[in-house]
């Protein structure tokens, strides 16, 4: 999907020396750092999250407890990342292969 932002002169300059250096194009830049401050605010917020419910309901964490949140946070990031990385296809309709 096509879309059209406003960014300042001297950050459009740097990302285009950026995207020079890493060898990419600039879309590609701009999806790479989106996709990483959202996965970063993602994980942010799932760890205030997990906070607040420790907070509220444990004063002290056994190991197996905090292993298990810990587990639990990773399979739920892992989820997302697994979400994140499926095509989108909006309302358009893939061709099967024949066999």
């Amino acid at each position: 999907m096509r879309i059209s932002i406003s960014l300042p002169d001297h950050l459009l300059k740097e990302a285009d020396c950026a995207a020079k250096a890493l060898k990419v194009t600039r879309s590609k830049l701009v999806q790479t750092a989106l996709r990483d401050f959202l996965g970063e605010r993602r994980e942010a917020k799932l760890a205030a999250s997990i906070k607040r419910y420790v907070a509220k309901y444990c004063s002290e964490l056994s190991a197996e407890d905090e292993a298990l949140l810990a587990h639990s946070r990773a399979a739920v990031l892992r989820a997302l990342e697994e979400l994140e990385a499926r095509p989108v296809t909006r309302g358009k309709r893939r061709k099967r292969a024949r066999p």
